[in-house]
This record gives structure tokens, C-alpha cells and sequence, in this order.
């Protein structure tokens, strides 16, 4: 760089964008030897000799920062930093800078200095600048405050999907996406990296799991062994969202899932409409509590469950799924549920079919409640899945009069010439 490093007192000036990570020991930028060290809770001007003339890195981390540092050869004493703007009062926090180093050189590197490349900066720098001479605060402000347009990837926030419950035997499974819309009409083709976690009153905040993804949505498996409220979230995303996360459940918005020891578990495939479901199994299983595994609940037994339907999408409908269980069809109910006798085996397992007479999404639900039996005990045990109904066919069908052509040869009225507008409904 054409720049005077050899004439005591001359002035650089390096100004930039900061979003440093947190990591210890690490430059943002630095000359040949004469560098900006961040290490120990330090920040500031080092020599190659262990020193730091500077300020704490209190505060820093895990946002954007506008730096502007001054260098004077010779001396490292006279330098200067401004942090958004505001000039720092320095002091020596680590041992003694060598100022026959304290000079500029013609290589500059960012992320680190030019004699090696150790202490590799981790985070983001933007807009990094150098100016010969000094600058005054008002320039560094005016400098500060320019603003241009940048081709950040883009999510407009992240959206968990669940199922409002789950069972503490058992794994649970949710979906996050990456949303470029409020709508979430499109998914963000970058590579995404984020933490799920789950906060809850027995182990407060926890990451249950960490997920990378590219396809604009991933899949996160977790267990949680305690019977209790919990409430997603996710942090430590690699791309920030515009707006703030979005849960979605079974029946609303909700962040929460509530986990039981004891419940149903049951798998909808995808269904075509108007056609029977191929057998499905259905599972009461409870936490046992030595091995945390899953175990039958029902063995051999006949139980009495309530099965019900929600409209995903779209969130309404008219149809009913029928349910036959031993040759018997049962019309379910969208809201309260319909008794169902269940036959459950030695396994705690059944099976049932399911036909559905439409297209859309939906959720099945399954729940049992034992205080309504000649038990003396209170047991509830819910479960549910969300499954897909796909068109049997698509029909079309002229609306012209005589479209049915009764007099069945060329001359009805119905058949057309080619190139000519023929009116239907689909």
C-alpha cells in the first residue's frame, strides 16, 4: 500500500463494521506486526510483544459495531479508537507495547496480521477502509452513518412446526423453515444453521438440538423426559430473520408442547381421497420408569377412545373421516369426538382404517380418559398425526347444452372444430 510507514508521527487510520463472535484471542485487522488484538476481555493496540493499549471488549460481541482505529508510527500512545463513533479513553491493559514495531506497512490484512496467519478473527467485517492521516469525529461519524444496499441472504423469520404434544418415552420430531415471506409462501435457499431449544420449569433453557439445513427447511428430532410444559424456540441462527420466530401446532400459534408419560402413538399415511386406508396401527404405550422406554399400556383389554379430525389445510371443511375398526364404521366428529370401542392385543397395539372424502391436510386425533371408566384412577392419554389427502382424480366436464351428446355421432352440437374455444368446468 503507498502508504508513510516509515515517518515518526504519521497517521493511519482504519475504519470498519464489526460483528465479532465472541471467540477469544483474535484480530480484525493488523499490519505486518502492529495489529488490533482482542483477547481476555482486552481490545486494542498490539506490538508482537503481549500488549494491549486499548479498552474492554465488554459488550462487543454478537452484534454490529462501527470501529475506527488510529495509528501513529512510532507511538503507540498516541493512537486513538472509536467505538460507534465515540472516541475511548485508552489505557495500557497488557504488558509493554515495543514502539519500534508501532508503524504501518505496505501489507494490511484483514482478519489477522500480515506475518502469519494466526489469530484468524471470527465473526463479520464489513466495509473495511483506510484513510492516510487522521480523521476528526465528525468525519468518522459521517462515515458511520453512510448506508449501502447489501445482497444479505434474506428470511423474514423462521417458523417451528409441531404438534402441540408428545410422549416422554418417545422421540418427537418437528419442522423448522426458513421463511423469505411473511406468508412463508417461499423458502431461503442458503445454508441455514440453528439451535432448537426447549425451555421448560424442570430444566430451564436447553438446546435440544442443533440442525443444518439448505433446502430452506429441516427436521429436528428430540427427546424430553420429564411430564411438563415446555417452549420452543430457536437461537445461534447463522442468518438473523427480519421478524420474530413463528410457531405452528395442531390447532394455533403456540410455542408450547406439553409432554406426557403415557399416550397414543398412531401413523396416517398419505391417503387418496374417497379410498380406504391400508391398516393402521395404533399404539398406547406409557414411559416405564427404569429403562425411559416405551411399554404397552393396554394389554388385552377393550377400551372405549375418542377419535376427532382438525382441518389444517385449509382450516375449514365440511367432510367427515369414517373410521371402521372390526367391520364397523364410525363418522367422526370435527370438535368433540366420537367413542370408538378399541380392541387393543397383548402388545397394546390395534389397528383401524380411515377413508376420507375429500382433498386438504388434516390431523387425526385419538384420546382416552380414564376417570370416565370404573377405574379410580385419573389417566388422560392423547395422540395425534397429521397426514395428507390427495385428489382421486381429476374430472372434466363440459357446461355447453347438449354436452353429453344424446344423438352420440359428429353432428352434436358439442364436438368442436380444432383451434376452436371449448367451455368447461374442472
Amino acid at each position: 500500500m503507498p502508504l508513510d510507514t516509515s515517518t515518526t508521527g504519521v497517521k493511519t487510520t482504519v475504519t470498519f463494521w464489526m460483528k465479532w463472535n465472541g471467540i477469544n484471542n483474535v484480530m480484525p485487522i493488523g499490519w505486518y506486526i502492529h495489529d488490533i488484538w482482542m483477547v481476555n476481555g482486552d481490545m486494542g493496540f498490539n506490538t508482537g510483544n503481549g500488549d494491549i493499549y486499548g479498552i474492554s471488549s465488554n459488550g462487543l460481541a454478537n452484534s454490529w459495531h462501527h470501529v475506527a482505529v488510529e495509528f501513529t508510527n512510532g507511538s503507540v500512545t498516541n493512537n486513538r479508537i472509536y467505538i460507534d463513533g465515540v472516541e475511548q479513553t485508552l489505557t495500557q491493559r497488557r504488558r509493554t507495547p515495543n514502539n519500534s514495531r508501532a508503524r504501518v506497512d505496505s501489507e494490511f490484512r484483514i482478519g489477522g496480521w500480515s506475518i502469519n496467519t494466526a489469530y484468524d478473527f471470527q465473526g463479520f467485517l464489513d466495509e473495511v477502509r483506510i484513510y492516510e492521516g487522521s480523521l476528526t469525529t465528525a468525519q468518522i461519524n459521517t462515515i458511520m452513518a453512510e448506508r449501502h444496499a447489501c445482497d444479505e441472504p434474506a428470511v423474514d423469520h423462521y417458523e417451528i412446526i409441531h404438534d402441540g404434544n408428545g410422549l416422554t418415552c418417545n422421540v418427537e420430531s418437528v419442522t423448522i423453515k426458513a421463511c423469505t415471506d411473511s406468508a412463508c409462501n417461499s423458502l431461503s435457499s442458503e445454508s441455514i444453521t440453528l439451535d432448537l431449544q426447549a425451555t421448560s420449569a424442570s430444566s430451564g433453557t436447553e438446546t435440544k438440538s442443533s440442525v443444518t439445513f439448505d433446502n430452506g427447511f429441516g427436521e429436528v428430532s428430540f427427546n424430553h423426559f420429564t411430564a411438563e410444559t415446555i417452549t420452543l424456540s430457536i437461537a445461534n441462527e447463522n442468518i438473523n430473520a427480519s421478524n420474530a420466530t413463528v410457531c405452528s401446532d395442531s390447532t394455533g400459534t403456540s410455542c408450547d408442547m406439553s409432554f406426557s408419560d403415557s399416550g397414543f402413538i398412531f401413523d396416517v399415511p398419505t391417503q387418496t381421497a374417497c379410498a380406504i386406508s391400508d391398516e393402521i396401527t395404533i399404539s398406547a404405550v406409557r414411559k416405564d420408569d427404569t429403562s425411559q422406554q416405551c411399554v404397552p399400556s393396554f394389554s388385552s383389554v377393550d377400551k372405549t377412545l375418542k377419535f376427532w379430525n382438525d382441518f389444517d389445510n385449509p382450516s375449514t371443511g365440511t367432510r367427515s373421516i369414517t373410521l371402521t375398526q372390526n367391520s364397523t364404521d364410525y363418522t367422526l366428529a370435527n370438535t368433540e369426538g366420537t367413542a370408538v370401542p378399541i380392541s387393543f392385543d397383548a402388545n397394546g397395539e390395534a389397528v383401524f382404517q380411515v377413508t376420507y372424502p375429500d382433498a386438504g391436510q388434516l390431523t387425526l386425533n385419538a384420546s382416552y380418559d380414564e376417570s370416565s371408566s370404573s377405574s379410580a384412577s385419573d389417566l388422560r392419554m392423547e395422540g395425534e398425526h397429521q397426514f395428507v389427502s390427495v385428489p382421486a382424480q381429476l374430472v372434466v366436464e363440459a357446461t355447453e347444452s347438449n354436452a353429453n351428446c344424446a344423438s352420440n355421432d359428429a353432428n352434436c352440437s358439442a364436438f368442436k372444430a380444432d383451434r376452436r374455444r371449448l367451455q368447461y368446468d374442472s
